[in-house]
């Protein structure tokens, strides 16, 4: 695994953990979020994906968080292709 991946993937995993934790007390006494089959919610967490978003496999979940930069240059044309992919 390369070094930029290891990486992505530890910034990844930080701010999902780091969001986890800054609601863990808004949420208390409350039950987590469930979906109508009483499942609990999946998160897929990717991060950093610079213009590659099209080559990762995301696996199934019900909400997708992109954590970092996902163009190399913000370019309009790099955005609109990643909202494209995104679906919105």
């Amino acid at each position: 695994m390369s070094r930029a991946l290891l990486l992505a993937i530890a910034v990844c995993v930080a701010t999902c953990l780091w969001t986890l934790v800054k609601f863990r007390g808004e949420t208390q006494g409350r039950t987590a979020p469930r979906l109508e089959n009483n499942k609990a919610m999946r998160l897929v967490c990717i991060s950093d994906t610079h213009d590659y978003h099209q080559e990762i496999q995301i696996p199934d979940g019900d909400v997708l968080i992109h954590a970092g930069d996902f163009t190399e240059g913000g370019s309009t044309s790099d955005i609109r292709r990643f909202n494209e992919w995104l679906g919105t």
